[in-house]
């Protein structure tokens, strides 16, 4: 198995799959499938998103 914390580039291609797989995506499900804490999958997010690969919505209260 891989480990995806050690492999940042390989934990981001594999959050675009999973984005066009599912449309959207969960952080707290992301770490949980990873193996990585929530924290480091927001900060994924956040280079994906500069890069234009996906866009952060959050949910309305």
């Amino acid at each position: 198995m891989l480990d995806y914390a050690a492999f940042p580039q390989q934990r981001q291609a594999l959050i675009c799959q999973i984005l066009q797989e599912n449309g959207r995506v969960v952080c707290a499900e992301l770490a949980t499938r990873l193996n990585v804490s929530e924290h480091t999958i927001r900060r994924d997010l956040h280079e994906l998103s500069k890069g234009g690969f996906c866009k952060k919505v959050t949910a309305g209260r």
